[in-house]
């Protein structure tokens, strides 16, 4: 009996001692484990201040670069700003010393053009910042070979109306100048630059006025057909031979074109330009032949040929 109360206390000992045991082996685990959660913590936390280290700088350096790229970008367009605003200022201030230079002209003229003395220029070209009197010059000496180039006094241009360059005031030392200018005009129609070029003498708005008039009360009066405006300005009555000679040039005129039209038709491939050429120098001389004496009138014969040459199919 007591020996089986002593085997039966030691195999308790025993087991307590394995208990013990296995104990202490849980607790050295998860001393163990525990280590390694916190070794794993920190090396987790150190990757994470890596990340967020490296993350930090790639957006410090987007946004650098985003700046520099703005800041660029604003230079670039406030110069530009600039560049734009300074040209704009230039050309205001070229502008005002145009207008200040034509109005210190005027102011050491003092005066108006003298109708006189004085030509109005009609077709002549006009560019910014022109060289108006060397123009007229230029026109002088090439379009009208005028031996000696006659001095201006003054030149003027008129702002233009429409699409076609304003008309061009140019005063002459004497009256002789303005008349050796006139009767050169003719050769203006053989140039190639200065052939839609026109040029006549000045008048004052009060003639201007008068002729006006006299044409509104011509075209009143029934037989208004049988008396015309002379080129000097004189009423004339009209002679039977001069619609006899109108006609006749048109008919002339007429003929010409019908030439011009028949070449047309067996050469198809000549273009518009040739037949404007072959138009003013074959039709455009017979038709208007002497027309500077013709004076102010309607001329039905001549619009009856340029009617026709607009009608052509090319």
């Amino acid at each position: 009996m007591a020996d089986n109360t002593r085997q039966r206390g030691k195999k308790d000992a025993d087991g307590e001692l394995s208990l013990m045991n296995e104990l202490r082996a849980l607790n050295v685990k998860m001393d163990n484990m525990q280590t390694k959660m916190d070794s794993l913590q920190a090396q987790i936390e150190s990757q994470m201040d890596v990340k967020i280290n490296t993350l930090r700088g790639s957006l410090e350096k987007l946004i650098s670069d985003g700046q520099a790229a703005f800041k660029s970008e604003l230079e670039k367009a406030v110069k530009e700003m600039r560049s734009n605003l300074d040209l704009e200022v230039s050309i205001m201030s070229s502008r005002m010393d145009n207008i200040e230079e034509k109005m210190s002209k005027k102011d050491a003229r003092g005066k108006l053009f003298d109708p006189d003395v004085s030509l109005v220029i009609v077709g002549l070209p006009q560019a910014e910042g022109e060289d108006l009197e060397a123009k007229v010059n230029e026109l002088l000496r090439e379009g009208l070979r005028c031996d000696p180039v006659p001095k201006l006094v003054a030149t003027e241009r008129v702002r233009p109306r429409g699409r076609q360059p304003g008309l061009v005031k140019a005063e002459f030392e004497t009256v002789q100048d303005k008349v050796a200018v006139l009767r050169l005009k003719y050769k203006l129609k053989d140039h190639d630059n200065y052939k839609r070029v026109y040029v006549s003498s000045a008048k004052s708005h009060a003639e201007r006025l008068m002729d006006f008039n006299l044409r509104t009360l011509l075209r009143e009066i029934p037989s208004a057909k049988d008396y015309y405006l002379a080129g000097n300005g004189r009423l004339l009555k009209r002679s039977p031979a001069e619609d006899e000679g109108r006609r006749i040039l048109s008919e002339s005129a007429g003929r010409a074109l019908g030439a011009i039209v028949n070449k047309m038709k067996v050469c198809p491939e000549l273009s518009f330009d040739t037949f404007t050429k072959l138009y003013d120098s074959m039709v455009a001389p017979v038709l208007f032949y002497a027309a500077g004496v013709w004076g102010f009138d309607d001329a039905p014969e001549c619009n009856t040929v340029q009617i026709r040459a607009m009608r052509i199919n090319y």
